[in-house]
């Protein structure tokens, strides 16, 4: 009976263990993957992250940072608007918003884009 009651233990620890990587484990490799240059491959990775957490600024803001790298405008400014709508204080979001207008000569008020 003991027997059974360890391996029982073992299992929901081991179990536990392998949940996966974390939400920030996830943020920071596509975060590196941007930084590093391999744009395609963090969109990819900030894709599934969206699925996961669709309502996350930081998610959203790194969105808006590999479409404004991608001179995707429209993108850009929804991503890092959603971002603000998210988490209204993301001074980086408002920072890069307001770069991605000057560079494009668009207004994020004035788009409909939806991904």
């Amino acid at each position: 009976m003991r027997a059974i009651l360890c391996l029982a233990l073992l299992t929901a620890i081991l179990a536990g263990g392998c949940a996966g990587p974390s939400r920030q484990q996830l943020l920071n490799e596509a975060s590196n993957e941007f930084y590093l240059g391999q744009v395609d491959r963090a969109s990819q990775s900030l894709d599934q992250l969206a699925k996961r957490y669709p309502a996350d600024p930081e998610v959203r803001y790194l969105q808006g940072r590999v479409a404004h790298a991608q001179q995707a405008w429209p993108q850009a400014l929804y991503y890092y608007s959603a971002a603000l709508d998210a988490a209204p204080w993301h001074d980086r979001a408002r920072t890069w918003r307001a770069r991605a207008e000057r560079e494009s000569g668009l207004k994020a008020s004035t788009l409909r884009f939806v991904p």
